[in-house]
């Protein structure tokens, strides 16, 4: 199976942090806020983004 290959992006006016979300189609921004959501599950407290990087986030939203 292919990987995800359309991209949502998402800045956080706030941190500076730009998310870039690869999944099957375009996302809508719930889901886009569901995947970072988890992708700060997922993370270790001193892993966190700093401002002004761009993190890439992969999910399965849309796979048929």
């Amino acid at each position: 199976m292919n990987p995800p290959n359309v991209k949502t992006t998402v800045t956080d006016p706030e941190t500076n942090i730009t998310y870039q979300i690869l999944a099957y189609r375009q996302l809508t921004p719930a889901e886009a806020k569901t995947s970072i959501v988890g992708f700060y599950r997922l993370l270790k407290k001193n892993r966190r983004p700093k401002p002004g990087e761009t993190v890439t986030i992969t999910t399965a939203i849309g796979r048929s």
